[in-house]
């Protein structure tokens, strides 16, 4: 079984733990020969390798597994560290499948731009007034919600993301088990929040009186769109992608 293990390079001792994982396991450089990724960090650098891996999908048609252990803070997505029978864990492990939210934004400049999230989208007011935003919310049969969100912004989140940013927003959680997308206003003047299945679902989303209130939209955290106009976004079960969880009853330590 051929590893690559992936380290926060600003964390000393997830680095020492890749010494140490590669003197005993080998390393794969090539990520489109591993087996599996091993990140060996926090949430955010188990999102930064889906990204990586995400990207490789578009080359060839490829899915590898990421077993993340954590060296973070929060390690909603990670497991813990152990150096001993990797192999062995791997195939005991509960393989999740995490399904991408794909974003088409419209921006001042009028150009269609296509990102991925497995976390969050947010749209966020860039100047001191609030945003004003139309949110439509349609599934497979038709429109389920039309609001507006007059305030700091809107998340739309995946289950997965629910406990980061939308949770510190005061957004419903989530179990990550779920297939839902789910939205939450920002410090705005009239709370709003919906939870909907998300296969099959749609949410549009377009800025108004743009001049005075411009929007930027966030993308897991890491890459921030400014001007942006109106957005859809739904899900992309083609990108669906495969975390590694240990299993209860296997968990180290227990």
């Amino acid at each position: 079984m051929k590893f690559t293990f992936v380290a926060d390079p600003n964390n000393p001792k997830a680095v020492r733990a890749q010494k140490e994982c590669i003197k005993r396991y080998g390393q794969e450089d090539d990520l489109a020969k591993t087996d599996v990724v091993v990140p060996l960090s926090g949430d955010g650098g188990a999102l930064q390798i889906l990204q990586a891996l995400l990207a490789l999908q578009t080359v060839v048609n490829y899915r590898v597994p990421v077993l993340g252990m954590h060296f973070g803070h929060v390690g909603a997505l990670m497991n813990q560290y152990s150096l001993d029978n990797l192999p062995d864990r791997v195939e005991k492990a509960e393989r999740q499948e995490i399904t991408p939210l794909r974003i088409s934004m419209r921006t001042g400049l009028k150009k269609v731009l296509k990102q991925y999230a497995f976390n969050e989208f947010s749209f966020t007011r860039m100047s001191p007034q609030a945003a004003r935003l139309e949110v439509v919310v349609q599934d497979r049969f038709g429109e389920l919600v039309r609001r507006e969100v007059f305030g700091d912004g809107l998340i739309v989140a995946t289950s997965l993301g629910t406990s980061g940013y939308y949770a510190s927003a005061h957004g419903v959680p989530i179990d990550v088990s779920q297939d839902v997308m789910a939205l939450q206003s920002v410090c705005a003047k009239r709370g709003f929040n919906a939870i909907i299945a998300a296969s099959g679902a749609q949410v549009d989303v377009r800025g108004k009186e743009l001049q005075k209130r411009p929007i930027c939209v966030d993308q897991d955290g890491q890459t921030r769109t400014v001007n942006v106009r109106s957005a859809t976004i739904r899900q992309d079960p083609n990108k669906t992608m495969i975390l590694l969880r240990d299993r209860k009853r296997d968990s180290i330590g227990e």
